[in-house]
């Protein structure tokens, strides 16, 4: 164990000199040490929050991790543990991270693969350095987790339906809707025009020319930094989805607001909004200065033929809801692209 610590250590003293250069450059050039993501998924959120969030993280995805967990443990209560006592205490930090943060939003056990990765190996070095014939139970179990896992390599996460059919590999939801959206403001507005929207993924690749307000505070600083001591909206119980301003988005005055996912709504209620948005449509200003417009949007055979883009039309044709400031004439091609809602109905 000693050999090992020692090893360790000359180890991670050749990253002291590239960590520290990084670090002093994201003080000089983003004046903070930690990055914008950090404040926007947990900073300044309640720690119950977080950790209702976090457990039922683990919860959700427990198939992926008990198994693995549970073949290291038999492993190690055969095997000299010692060998697996410092893998171990190096991945403590990851686990904690995970209930520091809240879990995730993203399919899978991501953010526990390191510390898996690392307890796994020091099982394996326990189990080498007093090497023995394996258990039936750990031989069975060893099966099981293989198994599960590449079913989910290559079954699971590429297919949307059960029972499947290979060859079907559907893009994800943000990324098939976003390429969409984003390529039709591209298209349809002027350069500069502010854009708010929830999705600041794919929207903003795709509209290039535009200028966007992520309305979850991924890359917004005022937005990221709001402090969070209470769940309004369904959509915040999604771990990295607790933030938002809806008085901080209507203060920018953005052109065009995207009111709920990727191709907007027209009513909205704390089941199916975002914080941003419930706070946007309760907000007596924003139905003084905005309207609703319906807009059809053009679609290629390639895009009609995405699994997520299926579900979503209306006898094959996609529409999209937008939200056009009044007084915007970066807006008049979309306002004559599309059909005006009637506002009474806008709020709910």
């Amino acid at each position: 164990m000693f050999k090992q610590v020692n090893g360790a250590k000359w180890y991670a003293l050749g990253f002291f000199p590239p960590v520290l250069a990084y670090l002093l450059f994201r003080i000089y050039y983003f004046s903070d040490v930690l990055p914008n993501t950090y404040y926007a998924k947990s900073a300044f959120v309640s720690k119950v929050i977080l950790l209702k969030s976090a457990v039922l993280y683990l919860g959700k995805w427990s198939i992926e991790w008990v198994p693995v967990a549970l073949l290291i443990f038999l492993i190690l209560m055969n095997s000299d543990q010692s060998r697996a006592v410092l893998p171990i205490i190096i991945s403590i930090p990851v686990i904690a991270t995970v209930f520091l943060g809240g879990g995730d939003h993203m399919k899978g056990i991501r953010l526990m693969l390191p510390a898996l990765i690392l307890t796994g190996y020091g099982s394996a070095m326990a189990m080498k350095s007093r090497f023995r014939r394996p258990s039936v139970l750990i031989v069975i179990l060893a099966v099981i987790v293989v198994s599960l896992q590449l079913f989910s390599a290559t079954v699971h996460w590429s297919l949307p339906l059960f029972p499947m059919t290979f060859g079907l590999k559907p893009r994800s939801f943000a990324a098939a809707h976003g390429e969409i959206v984003g390529r039709f403001l591209e298209n349809n507005l002027p350069p500069g025009t502010l854009v708010a929207v929830n999705s600041a993924g794919a929207p903003p690749y795709f509209g290039r020319s535009l200028s966007f307000i992520d309305m979850l505070g991924l890359n917004d600083r005022a937005i990221a930094r709001r402090r969070i001591n209470r769940i309004t909206t369904w959509y915040q119980r999604k771990p990295g989805h607790f933030k938002g301003d809806g008085r901080y988005v209507l203060s920018r005055r953005p052109d065009v607001i995207m009111i709920g996912l990727t191709y907007g709504f027209l009513t909205g209620t704390k089941d199916n909004l975002f914080l941003s948005d419930y706070e946007i449509v309760n907000d007596p200003s924003f139905k003084e200065n905005y309207r609703p417009f319906k807009i059809e949007v053009p679609i290629t055979d390639r895009q009609r033929n995405w699994y997520e883009v299926r579900q979503y039309l209306k006898e094959g044709r996609y529409f999209i809801i937008v939200w056009l400031r009044k007084a915007s004439e970066k807006t008049n091609k979309l306002r004559n692209l599309g059909t005006q809602l009637g506002i009474e109905k806008a709020v709910d």
